[in-house]
């Protein structure tokens, strides 16, 4: 009985500091070699390709900042298989405490005020955009970004210069700040102006 063929290792092409034409030419090749193993190994961990698509973009993008500042050895496919699962692992986490947090919001806010107004009470979306719009602005950058466009507070970051913890608090208070004011604001149809 023969033994399975192995995957050859992938190792870094050069000594020293390299080109930025090695750089990208050597990346574009791994992202060749792997990206399919790499995708199936996102999507065995978090089970939605859409999210294991950017686990891998984001552990490609790492290793590129990995290589340029020297800083990876050995075999560049276990490298990016480690980053890969770490980044899973990271996404699974996180949205376990999102959904977590998520399920106590309404009895955290039942907690506060006995009969609070539901989000539905401001029936026009033109209405929440304006109150949005009276958000400090990185509050309504982190909102715009992150509820109303879907992106992660990772990608957030990216587009607002911030780490991804700035943009939470930021969309933490954000949404408490827009809760007060969506309080205020009278329902249609309740007499009052």
């Amino acid at each position: 009985m023969s033994e399975p063929a192995r995957t050859p290792a992938l190792v870094v092409p050069w000594s020293g500091r390299p080109t930025e034409h090695q750089l990208a030419a050597f990346c574009q090749e791994v992202i060749l070699q792997t990206e399919t193993d790499l995708l199936h190994l996102a999507m065995a961990r978090t089970a939605d390709q859409h999210v294991a698509e950017e686990i891998v973009q984001e552990a490609m993008m790492a290793l590129c900042r990995a290589l340029r500042a020297r800083e990876v050895r050995g075999d560049v496919r276990a490298w990016l298989a480690a980053a890969v699962r770490h980044k899973a692992v990271d996404h699974v986490k996180r949205a376990a405490t999102e959904r977590a947090g998520l399920a106590r919001l309404p009895a955290k806010a039942e907690a506060a005020d006995p009969d609070p107004p539901p989000i539905e009470m401001v029936e026009d979306e033109r209405e929440i955009l304006r109150l949005v719009g009276t958000l400090p602005e990185r509050q309504r950058e982190a909102i715009l970004l992150t509820v109303l466009e879907g992106q992660s507070p990772e990608e957030a970051a990216h587009i607002m210069g911030l780490v991804p913890q700035t943009v939470r608090n930021h969309r933490r208070l954000g949404l408490a700040k827009l809760r007060a004011l969506l309080a205020e604001t009278p329902a249609k149809g309740d007499g009052k102006a």
